[in-house]
């Protein structure tokens, strides 16, 4: 598991491609009443978790179908969205792979 981006990027949340709709990624352990709240991590001490929850999401296929196999879902900065920080995806294979944006090397 890569380390937690900078703190500067915090909080996080993340956003699942499907095709050419663009849709939610809600926290699975969410126990509010109303909708469900979004997978998001406040700080870098969030991270592991977040990460985890993220991986999931992405592996999970009951809701999608034949046409959806091949899914991204993003990690993005909620000051700056469009400022994406890695990314998972998820070949018509079932393979996934993690792209990190944020670690020089």
């Amino acid at each position: 598991m890569d380390r937690p981006p900078h703190r500067m990027f915090f909080p996080l949340g993340c956003v699942l491609l499907v095709g050419d709709e663009v849709r939610p990624v809600l926290d699975p352990e969410c126990v509010c009443d109303g909708p469900k709240c979004c997978l998001r991590a406040r700080c870098g001490c969030f991270w592991e978790p977040f990460f985890c929850k993220a991986l999931s999401a992405i592996t999970r296929g009951k809701h999608f179908t034949a046409r959806d196999k091949l899914r991204i879902l993003r990690v993005v900065s909620e000051a700056n969205p469009h400022v994406v920080l890695g990314q998972f995806e998820r070949d018509v294979k079932g393979r996934i792979h993690w792209h990190d944006w944020y670690t020089v090397r």
